[in-house]
C-alpha cells in the first residue's frame, strides 16, 4: 500500500493545518490511518523517501515509522539509497526555493540515515515522470475536443486556470507559457511553488489558480508511483477527508476509502476495540490466519458500502450471524487486542460451520455488481474449506559490500529482481524482502524474522576462505566459511529450500550448504554485475511462474548465454542435496 499523506505539498493542497488546527489531533488521525493501513495490507507500506525531510508532520510520527521500519513493514522509495546522495540531489533541485534550507541541514542527513536500511530504488525518476506527464497534458490541452474524459479532467483544470489569469492570455499564449516551464526548470523539482519561487511564470496567481496548478502536478506526481507500483493508496482518511491527489478520477480502483472500512468494522462489531489498539498490536496480529479471514470480512462489507447497494437477504443473514459470533468472541476477552483475536477466531469457526451447508444456498441478486459483492458467505465458506489464507512465501535478499572491497551494483541487482516480481504470474504468493550491509550477527535475526523459503546472497566471494560480510565498521569485512554457513542453515532446513550465492568463487560454500539445504546455487569463477543481474532475474522469473527449480536454474543459465555473458567454467552451478529432485521441486505450486 502506498501512503503519501505526509508530503508537504499534500498538506498544503488539502489545508490539513487550516482545517484541523490542533496539531495533536491531526497527528492522532494520521496515526490511526497508519494502523488501518498496516491492518488492511498483506504487503509492506511504501513512502517516498523525500517525505522524510519535506513533510511538516513526519517527526510527529517518528516513533510509528521506526516501529514499522524495525518490523520491515515500510520501505522508503526514491532515486537513491544513499542519504548523502539524496540530500545533495534535493539541495540542487530546491536551490533558491523555500525547501533549500530544510535539505541543507545536517539534521536532514542524520534523519535520513536513521531509515537507510529500508531505502529502495525507484525505477522511475519522479521529476522526469512529471515533466513527461506535463507535456502530455499540454498536448491534450491543445488538441482537446468534445467533453472532458477522466484523463482529460486535468486539461479541464488547466483551461479553468487560464480563465483566472489577469491579464487574460490567449489559448496559444497559455500553451506556450506552460510548455516552456519544464525546460526553464532545468534540474529543479517540478513543484508549483518551485515554479513560482524561481520566477518561471510571468503572471502572479491568485489562490484559486495556484491550487488548480498544484492539483494537476499532484496528480502527475502520484501517477508516476501508481504506474510503477500499482498498489492501493490511502485516499480518504476519517476526520481528514480526501487526499487522493485526483486518483478518484483516473484510477478509482486504487483509492482506499478508510471511512468505509471503519463503518464495516462497526457493522461487524470490532471498531471500538480496533480503535484502542496500538500500532505494535496491529503489527503483532496481522499475520494471524484468523485475522486474515476477519480482514476479508471487513473488506467485503466495505465494498458493499462503497457500491451503495442493498445487501440481499442471504448476505444480511450472514451479517447477523457474523455479528453474533463477534459478540460471543468479545465476551471472553480481557483487552482490546484479545477482543480482536477472539472475534477473528469466532468468525473462523462460523465460516468452518458454514462450509458444510453453503453450497445449496442461492441469493436473489439484482445486478452483476451486487452478485460479486453479496457472495460473502460463499467466499468465506470456500476460504474455510480450503484452509485459512496462506502466507506469502518470502525470498530474502541479503547484500554486503564493505567499503574496503570493490564496488558492486547490488542496488541494480535487486532492482532487476523487483521488476520481475512485479510481473510474476503468482506475485500474490511470493514476496521479496531485503537486508543490506549484512553482518554475521544479522543472519539469525533475518532468518528468524522473515522465515524465507529462498535466501539470496549478493556480494563478494573469495573461494575457500568464504563469502564477504560487513564488519563492525563501514570499511571492515568478515569472511564466513562454508562450514559456518552449513551450520547456520542446518537450523533452518525445515523452512529454507533454496539458497543462491550470487558471488564470485562461492561454489565452495554452496557445496557445503547443499549438505543440509535441498538446492543451492554457487558460482565457480568470477561473475560480473550484469551477469549476476541477468541470472537472478531469469531464475526468479522461472520460480515465480511456478516452474521447477531445475527449469528456473536453466532459464538463468540461458539468459547468460543469450547475452554472451559467461563461459562454462565461470557459470553458476546447482548443488543438490542427496535425495532431492530439482526437476519436480517448486517454490510456488501452480494452480
Amino acid at each position: 500500500m502506498f501512503i503519501h499523506f505526509l508530503h508537504h505539498q499534500t498538506v498544503r493542497l488539502y489545508r490539513f493545518r487550516e482545517r484541523i488546527r490542533p496539531r495533536k489531533i491531526l497527528t492522532e488521525r494520521l496515526r490511526a490511518a497508519l494502523r488501518w493501513a498496516v491492518f488492511l495490507t498483506n504487503d509492506c507500506l511504501i513512502l517516498p523517501t523525500s517525505d522524510l525531510v519535506q513533510s511538516p508532520l513526519v517527526h510527529d510520527l517518528a516513533d510509528d515509522l521506526r516501529l514499522l521500519k524495525a518490523a520491515d513493514l515500510i520501505y522508503f522509495v526514491g532515486s537513491s539509497v544513499d542519504p548523502e546522495t539524496i540530500q545533495q540531489q534535493h539541495r540542487v533541485q530546491f536551490e533558491s526555493t523555500w525547501l533549500a534550507e530544510e535539505w541543507a541541514r545536517d539534521s536532514a542527513r542524520r534523519w535520513l540515515t536513521s531509515f537507510e536500511p529500508n531505502f529502495q530504488f525507484r525505477h522511475q525518476d519522479m521529476t522526469s515522470a512529471v515533466r513527461i506527464g506535463w507535456a502530455k497534458a499540454i498536448k491534450d490541452l491543445a488538441s482537446r475536443q468534445g467533453p472532458a474524459t477522466r484523463r482529460g479532467f486535468w486539461s479541464e483544470h488547466l483551461i479553468q486556470t487560464r480563465r483566472l489569469f489577469t491579464p487574460k492570455v490567449s489559448p496559444s499564449q497559455y500553451e506556450k507559457l506552460l510548455a516552456a516551464i519544464p525546460e526553464r526548470l532545468g534540474d529543479h523539482a517540478f513543484l508549483w511553488r518551485v515554479v513560482e519561487d524561481l520566477g518561471l511564470l510571468e503572471y502572479n496567481l491568485g489562490a484559486s489558480a495556484r491550487e488548480r496548478f498544484e492539483r494537476v502536478l499532484a496528480w502527475l506526481w502520484i501517477s508516476s508511483y501508481v504506474e510503477e507500483y500499482r498498489r492501493p493508496i490511502l485516499g480518504v482518511i476519517p476526520g481528514i477527508g480526501t487526499v487522493d491527489c485526483g486518483l478518484s478520477y483516473s484510477n478509482p480502483e486504487l483509492v482506499l476509502n478508510l471511512p468505509f472500512y471503519s463503518r464495516a468494522a462497526m457493522i461487524v462489531g470490532v471498531l471500538e476495540p480496533f480503535q484502542s489498539l496500538t500500532l505494535s498490536d496491529v503489527i503483532r496480529m496481522r499475520d494471524n490466519p484468523a485475522i486474515m479471514l476477519l480482514r476479508k470480512v471487513i473488506e467485503d462489507f466495505a465494498a458493499i458500502l462503497a457500491a451503495d447497494v442493498r445487501p440481499d437477504p442471504l448476505t444480511l443473514r450472514y451479517l447477523a450471524q457474523i455479528r453474533d459470533a463477534a459478540k460471543r468472541g468479545q465476551e471472553s476477552a480481557s483487552n482490546a487486542y484479545q477482543s480482536i483475536i477472539s472475534v477473528a477466531e469466532a468468525v473462523t469457526r462460523w465460516a468452518t460451520r458454514m462450509s458444510t451447508n453453503i453450497s445449496d444456498e442461492k441469493a436473489d441478486v439484482r445486478s452483476g455488481r451486487a452478485a460479486a459483492l453479496t457472495s460473502l458467505g460463499n467466499g468465506l465458506a470456500k476460504a474455510s474449506s480450503e484452509g485459512t489464507p496462506s502466507e506469502k512465501k518470502t525470498v530474502l535478499f541479503l547484500a554486503a559490500n564493505p567499503l574496503a572491497s570493490s564496488r558492486l551494483q547490488l542496488d541494480e541487482e535487486i532492482h532487476a529482481i523487483q521488476n520481475v516480481f512485479h510481473a510474476l504470474q503468482y506475485r500474490d504468493r511470493l514476496e521479496l524482502k531485503s537486508r543490506w550491509a549484512i553482518q554475521p550477527d544479522d543472519l539469525h535475526d533475518a532468518l528468524l524474522r522473515e522465515r524465507p523459503i529462498v535466501v539470496h546472497f549478493s556480494g563478494h566471494g573469495t573461494g575457500e576462505p568464504g563469502i564477504v560480510l560487513q564488519g563492525d565498521t563501514e570499511s571492515s569485512e568478515v569472511l564466513v566459511s562454508g562450514a559456518a554457513l552449513k551450520h547456520l542453515f542446518q537450523s533452518f532446513s525445515g523452512s529454507v529450500r533454496v539458497v543462491v550465492l550470487n558471488a564470485c568463487y562461492s561454489d565452495v560454500q554452496a557445496s557445503a550448504i547443499a549438505e543440509v539445504i535441498d538446492f543451492v546455487i554457487g558460482v565457480t569463477g568470477t561473475i560480473g554485475d550484469l551477469a549476476a543481474r541477468k541470472f537472478a532475474a531469469a531464475f526468479y522469473r522461472g520460480l515465480g511462474f511456478g516452474q521447477s527449480v531445475r527449469t528456473a536454474f536453466e532459464l538463468g543459465i540461458n539468459a547468460l548465454k543469450l547475452s554472451g555473458l559467461t563461459e562454462d567454467e565461470n557459470a553458476p552451478t546447482l548443488k543438490i542435496k542427496l535425495g532431492c529432485d530439482p526437476s519436480t521441486a517448486t517454490v510456488i505450486s501452480p494452480d
